[in-house]
């Protein structure tokens, strides 16, 4: 039933959620290739853990509770895809250069690091929490 509050309902989030996340993660994406490509000896050293973030963050401020683990996984998967889709695109146009926050590091490790931090922060954002429509017992 509708507005029954059945873990069904509750664990399902809507389509259009993550496809609003993983939209933003795309346009964001598209700015940092644009911004890297136009200042070839920058280094946009968060853009990776932003665009893994985006979609979770998306889906979570909309759902205004936590979100399922099928979910979250989706979310993060999209925001992993954006970030790899970038880092390929400015490794293709040789844009890819500038200094790292960590000497030794290359932009690409740093990379890979920040991806791993988001995927990292983006389960916290998506599976902590109180539900407040979870049932006392029966939490998935």
């Amino acid at each position: 039933m509708v507005g029954d509050g059945s873990s069904a309902q509750r664990n399902s989030a809507p389509a259009a959620d993550l496809f609003a996340g993983v939209l933003i993660a795309l346009a964001i994406t598209a700015l940092w290739v644009l911004l890297g490509f136009a200042n070839l000896n920058t280094n946009y050293h968060f853009a990776p853990l932003v665009i893994t973030l985006a979609p979770i963050v998306v889906v979570r401020l909309r759902r205004k509770r936590r979100v399922d683990r099928t979910t979250t996984i989706a979310a993060l998967a999209g925001g992993v895809s954006a970030s790899a889709l970038g880092a390929l695109m400015l490794l293709a146009l040789v844009a890819f250069d500038g200094p790292t926050l960590a000497a030794g590091l290359s932009p690409e490790g740093e990379a890979i690091i920040m991806v791993a931090l988001g995927v990292a922060g983006g389960l916290a954002i998506g599976r902590l929490g109180r539900d407040p429509l979870a049932e006392p017992a029966g939490e998935d």
